[in-house]
């Protein structure tokens, strides 16, 4: 197999190249060339056109794979010579464009190189003269495309391998690969939330090359590829992975690379965007011009050196164009016959005028934009007054040829190898120099011809293009742009170019034509990157999801953000069955943005762990959920977080702190508040970290469940008579919550503070409580008296509380108080224990607490019977448990708290405890009470009515004993 032979496993070859220089002989057949209607065949050369070759519609619906081989030139059996207006479709009535390709087909072809080309005709040939001066004015014809194609065929082969083909799993996606890429898309919607605006066209060309670098930077991806392999993707054995980032690289420059700044030259225009990219990606020319330029005699001996020649100057490497041929010798030229490669024997004028002709291309070349300024705007002025030049260089090299009209004369050139002997220029050597011209000048016959295939194609017909446009509208609004506004008339012209593009793909791919390139459909590879020329991109994106999850997601959001790709996402509060519903069955989108992103975030959280390349691990529910935040339909993310969120087990601080903190960072606050809820249940279920899941509930704005939480504890408070947890059980976060409360809640109070306010407000009762018990047991330093008065206080307080919510008799369920209405009678019962009975007769309550108290008592006696019975089963408690019996464990009792659903919005914590079956004792106190009212009530059937008959007593004897003192004084 040649060097140049095709692969079918993508596109199939149109003319397979021979093993032998057979191909090189066979030219006495007729070509279906659409783009030169040559009378004899073109040149099939290794970047020939070779594979442009007769293709009807029934081919493109067979599998390439089965196509049987054509002949040399793909030899149409029903006629024997392409009709002009077969080649031109819809240009054909353009009479001027028309004799321009019959002159410009018969200067190519009438003199073939017998290197090339067996010169065989029986039509006599028309000099030269008389064809080449008809082309002087015509520069704008250059660029017509010869047919305009099918818009619609493309897709529906898409839609149709689709249907038949699985999306891909992330087995293809290196685990760097989507950490990586996803840090620079959250470093893009980061920048967005940031500026509070639209995302910048010059982030987003930034986040494009730092993707294309990630991508580059893959195991498994191949930068290059051989140049043996003539398919359009990475070359055979590729990863899934490669295929993908083949057509990624190519869109994001197509849509990016123009908004990038370059030094000295502004922004890269198109034609060298995808010349970049065409010379990176799709079949390299570097072994062949390696070889022409390592020729041990001269580059002119080699027989690809004009073949080089063209490929260099097509894809825009003009300097090593010129290089070359400032090396060639032409005194060691070679043509290829049929007995093989013989001298050319240039010698004398000849030789001499070779000479001259190749010194003014090489002025010619060295001339260009391309090379003076680095300006690759072929559409812009500085192209427009040198493609005159090179114009007016083709003209002279025309006049210039001594090619005289004697047909005796050319049947002894076609003897003598086509080299005429004389002082005139050989015509192998014109015929070649004009191609280079014809380049410069963007001759879609001549870049159809010398392209491989109709990637090529495409491309060097949009690179070369002269701008243009058949709608003079376009034109009249493009013009008028460019003197206007730089901005917009990058953006015009990008788009300008873009249509070009699609024009140019559709021209030389139509299925209608027998003359056309035909596309591999059953690889998807192959049709992603056609319909990136044609520009529907849903389409490419259904194709690319195939091959890579990572890669399509990322490609649907870059565009959803910059505009070239229309997110087709469903409405909020409808679904896709819905969709189709209302629009009677009749929507047709590919893809949406939102469909992709949903499919890879699901594939994401089936991942436990990826592994970056710096040796650290990210879980995959924390890419998932980064993921699905960024849906157009805000509904279905929410929806799906939380289903993420009900599947995880947020059992440790770590996962549940760095969910939160993603959520809130993705602006999903009611995810963030849920998931700190799950945490706090989690806590309260299975531990003793009362102060975290406090502060868990505060974050998740659950007010109930901090009330619930503050009411268990300080009713366990009460029933067991001390601080509940003790000073050696607390947490640290509790312990700082009720000691300095605003230092500890000042991580949360900025980012909400209602929920702070909340916390505070049922932490004061229970800070009250227990401030109680801690200086009644632990008063160090303080003497008896002291420690009751300070102690008395607090109780006070807590008194107060909670009766708040009884008003002259009357409770009210709807007033919030610190602390519960159950506790209630349980506190006044502490205070019988600070009596002066019990004090030594020393008065501890001041006059205006033993009112209070006092006040307190009435309310309570004066309360329905119902309220009034809830909370002496809290004083019952205390009293059993005193007596030997324990409550629930503090576990049992807050988790059938926290997780009552019959509480009505309003916690009983009491009633919880009471409620309960009473457990057996659970040991000694591990602390010593400074006193215990319960052990003043020694009888067994002790009531609320015997305390508070108690407390009346003594505080009627304490304010007359008050007055006395105040009356002596």
């Amino acid at each position: 197999m040649n060097r140049f032979g095709a692969d079918y496993s993508s596109s199939p070859a149109s003319t397979p190249v021979a093993a032998s220089k057979a191909r090189y002989r066979a030219r006495n057949e007729t070509p279906d060339l659409v783009s030169t209607t040559p009378i004899a065949p073109p040149p099939s050369r290794p970047f020939g056109s070779s594979q442009y070759q007769s293709v009807s519609k029934l081919r493109f619906t067979e599998n390439a794979r089965d196509l049987p081989q054509p002949n040399s030139f793909g030899l149409s059996t029903d006629s024997q010579q392409p009709h002009v207006e077969d080649m031109l479709g819809d240009d054909a009535d353009d009479d001027q464009y028309t004799q321009y390709t019959q002159d410009h087909a018969r200067s190519r072809n009438l003199y073939p190189t017998q290197s090339l080309m067996k010169f065989s005709t029986d039509e006599r040939p028309q000099t030269l003269r008389s064809s080449a001066g008809r082309s002087t004015n015509r520069l704008q014809q250059y660029s017509l495309l010869p047919r305009n194609g099918q818009e619609a065929f493309v897709p529906g082969l898409a839609r149709d391998l689709k249907r038949r083909t699985s999306i891909a799993n992330l087995e293809n996606d290196p685990d760097p690969v989507i950490v990586q890429t996803e840090q620079v898309i959250r470093s893009v919607q980061e920048d967005a939330i940031n500026t509070n605006k639209n995302v910048q066209d010059e982030v987003l060309a930034e986040a494009a090359t730092e993707l294309e670098t990630v991508w580059e930077r893959s195991k498994t991806s191949r930068r290059r590829r051989k140049d043996e392999d003539l398919s359009i993707g990475p070359g055979p054995g590729a990863t899934p992975f490669e295929n993908a980032r083949y057509t990624a690289v190519l869109i994001l420059r197509l849509y990016h690379a123009s908004k990038i700044p370059q030094d000295e030259v502004g922004v890269m225009s198109m034609p060298q965007i995808l010349l970049d990219w065409l010379n990176e990606y799709h079949m390299t020319i570097e072994t062949a011009y390696n070889q022409v330029i390592n020729h041990p005699d001269n580059v002119t001996a080699d027989v690809l050196f004009w073949d080089v020649i063209e490929a260099l100057t097509a894809r825009g490497k003009i300097e090593e164009a010129v290089r070359l041929l400032g090396d060639a010798d032409f005194s060691y030229a070679k043509v290829d016959n049929e007995a093989g490669l013989v001298d050319a024997d240039y010698t004398g004028p000849q030789l001499q005028a070779i000479q001259t002709a190749v010194l003014q291309v090489r002025q010619t070349l060295n001339a260009s934009p391309a090379i003076q300024t680095q300006d690759w705007s072929i559409d812009g002025y500085e192209w427009v007054a040198y493609r005159k030049d090179v114009q007016a260089a083709l003209e002279e090299l025309r006049e210039s040829t001594d090619i005289h009209d004697d047909s005796e004369l050319l049947e002894a050139e076609a003897d003598t190898h086509l080299v005429r002997p004389g002082k005139g220029l050989p015509f192998e050597i014109f015929e070649r120099l004009q191609t280079v011209y014809s380049i410069m000048l963007g001759s879609s016959a001549d870049l159809i011809t010398i392209s491989q295939d109709w990637l090529e194609a495409s491309i060097l017909l949009t690179v070369w293009w002269n701008g243009n446009q058949d709608n003079k509208v376009q034109q009249w609004s493009f013009d008028v742009s460019r003197a206007h506004s730089t901005e917009q008339n990058t953006e015009l012209e990008t788009q300008a170019y873009l249509n070009r593009l699609k024009e140019s793909f559709l021209a030389v791919t139509d299925p209608s034509s027998r003359d056309t390139w035909q596309l591999n459909h059953q690889s998807p590879l192959e049709l992603a990157i056609a319909l990136t020329l044609q520009g529907d991109m849903p389409s490419v994106l259904s194709l690319v999801q195939i091959d890579s999850l990572c890669l399509s997601s990322a490609l649907a959001e870059i565009g959803s953000w910059s505009g070239w790709l229309n997110s087709n996402a469903v409405p909020d509060g409808l679904d896709r069955d819905d969709l189709m519903v209302l629009t009677g069955g009749t929507s047709n989108a590919t893809i949406s943005k939102d469909e992709i992103l949903e499919r890879y975030s699901h594939e994401l959280f089936k991942k436990t762990a990826l592994e970056n390349s710096q040796s650290t691990v990210v879980d995959g529910w924390e890419i998932a959920i980064s993921v699905i935040s960024r849906c157009d339909n805000q509904s279905l993310a929410s929806r799906t977080v939380q289903q993420y969120i009900e599947e995880l087990e947020v059992t440790t601080a770590d996962r549940a702190e760095r969910l939160v903190t993603l959520c809130g960072e993705l602006g999903m606050a009611e995810e963030a508040r849920k998931v700190s809820e799950q945490y706090g249940d989690h806590l309260v279920d299975e531990g003793t970290d009362y102060g975290t899941a406090l502060l868990c509930y505060a974050r998740s704005q659950a007010e109930s469940k901090v009330r619930q939480l503050i009411d268990v504890l300080n009713s366990y408070c009460l029933v067991q008579s001390r601080a509940y947890p003790s000073e050696a059980e607390i947490d640290h976060a509790l312990s700082r919550l009720v000691s300095n409360p605003r230092q500890a809640l000042s991580g949360i109070a900025d980012m909400d503070p209602q929920a702070v306010g909340v916390l505070q407000f049922y932490l004061v009762g229970y800070a009250c409580i227990r401030r109680y018990y801690t200086t009644r047991d632990n008063a160090a330093g303080l003497s008896k008296t002291a420690q009751k008065k300070t102690a008395a206080r607090a109780l006070v307080a807590a008194i107060n509380s909670a009766a708040d919510s009884i008003y002259g008799g009357l409770y009210d369920p709807t007033r919030q108080s610190a602390i519960q209405v159950d506790g209630l009678l349980t506190l006044l019962a502490e205070a019988s224990a600070l009596t002066a009975e019990h004090s030594d007769g020393v008065r501890i309550f001041t006059s205006d607490q033993l009112y209070a108290i006092l006040a307190a008592i009435e309310d309570l006696q004066s309360v329905n019977d119902r309220v009034y019975a809830a909370i002496e089963d809290c004083l019952d408690a205390s009293l059993r448990q005193f007596r030997g019996s324990q409550p629930p464990s503090p576990h049992a009792m807050l988790k059938k708290s926290i997780s009552s659903e019959s509480l009505g919005g309003r916690s009983t914590g009491s009633a919880v405890l009471v409620g309960g079956r009473m457990g057996k004792s659970m040991g000694k106190e591990d602390t010593t009470k400074g006193w215990d009212w319960r052990s003043y009530f020694k009888s067994a059937d002790t009531t609320g009515a015997d305390v508070l008959r108690y407390l009346r007593t003594e505080i009627a004897a304490e304010l007359a004993m008050a007055n006395l003192e105040e009356g002596f004084k």
